[in-house]
């Protein structure tokens, strides 16, 4: 426990709080969540802060280490982003050191010493370390907090699944009176509730910040070609001289291919990705953060947790695999609040690389990717205000237009409908706002079809934005059946993709009670958790 603390009434313990964050970190007042996951944290109790990048997740577990008796173990799966965060905390006075598979091994015994004696307020480890040394350091070592960043990490619904992150639900058993605090920045409400359970937090505090990044503006747009992604990123350079970007690139081939491109005009430019060597990789990052070249082009594997507040621009040339990770890079423009541009491309090309990426995978993750990747795909296809889409996704909800994306800006938004339509291929049971319900057979002229599969459906008001993201077919409602278009192919349908123009609009869902042996609050077998969840069908 955070013994020292918990004596302290909450003003006090926030006065003190704000008193260490003005003297260390220059700061006059908290960020929205920071003060109140700082003071459950620091109070003893387990904390899961879900904060945007940019959105000051440090601090919310090193002000609890200086207010400590003791010392804080941040747990972070990035070696270059503890070696830089300890960087900045010593060059702030606080005293913090880091024990990882790249350091001598004289070093980390010294560090460890130096932790055993109380002269280390932040200890970072790579979750591999913290696991095989947990028995050994929950007895010789000072610890009076976890924190585990990158939480998604843990959960099998996450977009990073990484399974030595499993192994951290120990903590709370070697660790039992010790608070844990789970940070990451990308989580929907399935993937929340995992991380929650997999590590065992004790009704832990939980603060879900915005998601909205409303100066960062969207666009996507079909591939333009080599050429057209080169000029592209040219303009953007041009644009902002005295800033940065990064171009995120589908493959390490590409990413050299983009590097060399720009280097060819003049763009200094570097290339990061997880086959170059660590030595390589560290100095192409240190290039980028000090300003020595301007564009990096990089696989996923750069940019985590890099503090770089002038990176102005975003390009994606190729579609991402999931939206969870589409937010978590744009989201590393525009961190100083000031404008900020996500370039999107896609193409077919992309679809069929990401699908043989996903069936080359796990085969216990085949169906959540595949999942994650047709969101992502009705991102791209949306004819509505993009900004509301990744909104929803995460369970937020915007209640106008942002303006500020290639869908606002061109004037062809659909406004968005009081209610939302998901396909299933399964045989339901339709209704109309609770007024009756019809069972539809498959013969029923005014079934929906997808591929060889009738899908039925249920009429349901949803006040709430979690579907809207999905962006599946939007029809216009007509009497007590499925009006206009009841007879075209499912091809058809997908082209019909929230592009009719209603007064009233259909909601083609999920629903549990009839379908594929579904209990009305539980049972559920839908392969689909994020939608079973959303209806109800989860325990």
């Amino acid at each position: 426990m955070l013994s020292c603390p918990q004596r302290l009434m909450n003003k006090e313990l926030n006065a003190k709080a704000l008193a260490l964050l003005r003297r260390f970190y220059g700061y006059d007042g908290f960020r929205p969540g920071q003060a109140e996951i700082i003071d459950a944290v620091a109070s003893g109790r387990d904390a899961l802060a879900l904060m945007p990048t940019g959105g000051g997740k440090s601090l919310c577990y090193q002000l609890p280490a200086l207010l400590s008796d003791g010392v804080c173990v941040v747990v972070s799966p990035l070696i270059a982003l503890m070696d830089d965060q300890v960087s900045a905390l010593m060059a702030n006075g606080i005293p913090a050191a880091a024990v990882h598979s790249n350091r001598p091994e004289d070093e980390v015994r010294e560090a460890l010493e130096q932790t055993r004696l109380g002269r280390v307020k932040l200890l970072y480890t790579s979750p591999e370390r913290f696991v095989a040394d947990l028995g050994a350091w929950s007895r010789s070592l000072p610890i009076r907090l976890v924190a585990i960043d990158e939480a998604h990490c843990i959960s099998q619904w996450g977009h990073d699944f990484r399974p030595v992150y499993t192994e951290l639900a120990d903590v709370k058993q070697s660790l039992p009176r010790v608070p844990v605090v789970a940070l990451t920045a990308t989580a929907d409400r399935l993937t929340r509730d995992d991380i929650v359970k997999q590590l065992g937090l004790d009704a832990p505090f939980t603060w879900i910040g915005s998601f909205d990044r409303p100066n960062i503006s969207i666009e996507v747009a079909p591939d333009p070609g080599k050429a057209g992604r080169i000029r592209r990123v040219r303009e953007l350079v041009a644009k902002y001289p005295d800033d940065s970007g990064i171009v995120y690139c589908l493959s390490r081939s590409k990413a050299e291919d983009m590097t060399a491109a720009l280097q060819a005009v003049g763009i200094r430019a570097a290339c990061y990705h997880a086959g170059l060597g660590a030595a390589v990789r560290e100095a192409a990052q240190r290039a980028f953060v000090n300003g020595d070249v301007s564009v990096v082009c990089a696989t996923v594997a750069f940019g985590m947790g890099i503090d770089k507040s002038n990176i102005r621009w975003v390009v994606h040339n190729n579609m991402p695999a999931n939206i969870e990770g589409y937010y978590q890079e744009i989201g590393r423009a525009g961190r100083d609040g000031l404008p900020a541009e996500a370039v999107m491309f896609h193409s077919v090309g992309d679809v069929i690389t990401l699908r043989r990426f996903i069936d080359d995978s796990d085969s216990s993750r085949r169906g959540i990717n595949s999942e994650k990747l047709g969101r992502m795909q009705a991102f791209v296809d949306a004819a509505v205000c993009r900004r509301r889409m990744l909104l929803s996704y995460f369970n937020e909800e915007k209640v106008r237009d942002c303006g500020n994306c290639d869908v606002c800006r061109s004037g062809r938004a659909i406004p968005a409908p009081p209610l939302c339509i998901v396909l299933f291929p399964s045989l339901l049971t339709f209704g109309v706002f609770g007024k009756h319900h019809t069972f539809l057979a498959p013969e029923h002229p005014h079934a929906i079809w997808r591929g060889t599969q009738p899908v039925a459906v249920v009429i349901r008001h949803i006040e709430h934005p979690q579907l809207y993201h999905l962006g599946y077919v939007i029809v216009p409602f007509g009497g007590t059946h499925v009006g206009t278009g009841a007879e075209r192919t499912s091809r058809g349908w997908e082209k019909e993709r929230c592009r009719v123009e209603a007064q009233e609009w259909l909601v083609v869902s999920v629903a549990c009670g009839t379908a594929e042996g579904c209990a009305p609050r539980g049972g559920c077998a839908h392969k689909d958790a994020a939608l079973s969840d959303f209806f109800g069908c989860v325990a």
